[in-house]
């Protein structure tokens, strides 16, 4: 039986194991977590290439640290949808899809069987919007749009930022991981099933 991992030993192995995948190139994302029973969260130092990652890039929280500029948006979804963890990744189908829906502000999922491994979804039957955000210049007011979105459309278990990436999130690590490798399964899955459509 494996021995039990601390949180942060979670969250450096879910970290080497989503840049093995390809969905953590070079210095890119940044993840936030929250260990239960502590009131204070813990986002991972930036500009560390993710093949080298380690537990001494964990936590950044003394003050005056320097913290990724997308903190705000690990933030804002931790205060205000009561998550426990918020990971961030940036793979190829990822981009490809935030981009090319990017006029369409979002991207819909259907018809696929992994769908109900998502939180609150009970049938393959289910149809899931991803909402696309244009990344502004002020993280501030895409934290705002985000919080518009979500004030309509409660129970959103993520969202693309063009050309940025994904963030997924849980009340844990490994439902906010779960939940990254459904999206990027099915980001995949969506990507590929174009080169199979009938003109």
């Amino acid at each position: 039986m494996p021995k039990s991992l601390t949180p942060f030993e979670e969250l450096a192995q879910t970290v080497i194991q989503f840049h093995g995948r390809g969905w953590c190139p070079a210095s890119g994302c940044n993840f936030l977590f929250r260990p239960a029973g502590d009131p204070n969260f813990w986002i991972s130092k930036p500009f560390v290439d993710k093949a080298y990652f380690t537990l001494e890039d964990l936590p950044v929280s003394e003050k005056g640290a320097k913290t990724p500029e997308e903190t705000l948006i690990h933030a804002w979804i931790y205060n205000h949808m009561d998550m426990g963890a918020v990971l961030h990744t940036r793979s190829v189908s990822n981009e490809v899809i935030s981009l090319a829906h990017k006029k369409d502000h979002g991207f819909w999922l259907e018809g696929h069987e992994l769908l109900k491994s998502l939180d609150g979804i009970a049938s393959h039957q289910a149809r899931i919007f991803v909402p696309i955000f244009h990344k502004a210049p002020d993280i501030k007011t895409l934290c705002a749009e985000i919080a518009i979105y979500e004030r309509e459309n409660k129970g959103i278990p993520a969202i693309l930022i063009a050309g940025h990436g994904l963030y997924c999130w849980g009340k844990s690590i490994a439902e906010a991981k779960r939940h990254t490798e459904i999206f990027e399964f099915l980001f995949e899955c969506s990507l590929k099933m174009k080169g199979y459509e009938k003109d």
